[in-house]
């Protein structure tokens, strides 16, 4: 295809241009990784999708807002995690939770004791600020700057949500692994 080669930066530039392809390129490119994202941040599947579908109508609407100072990833990332703010808001109206530690404990009680040993129930259990972290740092690669930037906030506090999340993990892995 001819948007392959293209960096996100170029695709951006084109679909400011007018090139309504150069747009749909770079949804087909982060789909699977936004989808990712808010099924590790503790969103159901079909929510998941919506967030991402509501992260990409973001992308429309900012899209004059974007700048190459800052990796096409981490605005894009900034802009999931709005929605998922949102989708956080819109689930407490209506009484729909994301995963908290309680019922990742039940589902983990459900399996073999041998498979309990889960990190990705081990994450969900983490509260979202440090969930979110462990998240953007681990699984989606971004450095504690890139992450500052996403959130919002100032790169020491990425250090210690990091800090606080890891000794967290540590804690409930380590609890789990004694008989």
């Amino acid at each position: 295809m001819e948007f392959d080669a293209r960096t996100d930066f170029e695709l951006m530039q084109l679909f400011r241009a007018g090139r309504q392809d150069a747009f749909a390129a770079l949804a087909e490119r982060h789909q699977r990784a936004l989808v990712n994202f808010f099924r590790r941040l503790g969103v159901d599947a079909d929510s998941a999708l919506d967030c991402a579908q509501e992260t990409f109508l973001r992308l429309l609407r900012y899209r004059d807002t974007y700048r190459d100072s800052v990796p096409f990833k981490v605005f894009l990332l900034r802009l999931a995690r709005h929605s998922w703010v949102d989708w956080v808001r819109r689930a407490a109206r209506r009484a729909v939770r994301p995963l908290d530690a309680e019922t990742c404990a039940a589902r983990a009680e459900s399996v073999p004791a041998d498979a309990r040993l889960d990190l990705a129930a081990a994450v969900a259990a983490l509260p979202a600020h440090l969930r979110e972290v462990i998240v953007l740092s681990v699984m989606q690669g971004l450095k504690y700057a890139e992450i500052a930037a996403v959130l919002d906030v100032p790169i020491g506090t990425v250090k210690s949500r990091a800090f606080y999340a890891v000794r967290a993990l540590r804690e409930v892995l380590d609890a789990r692994r004694e008989p």
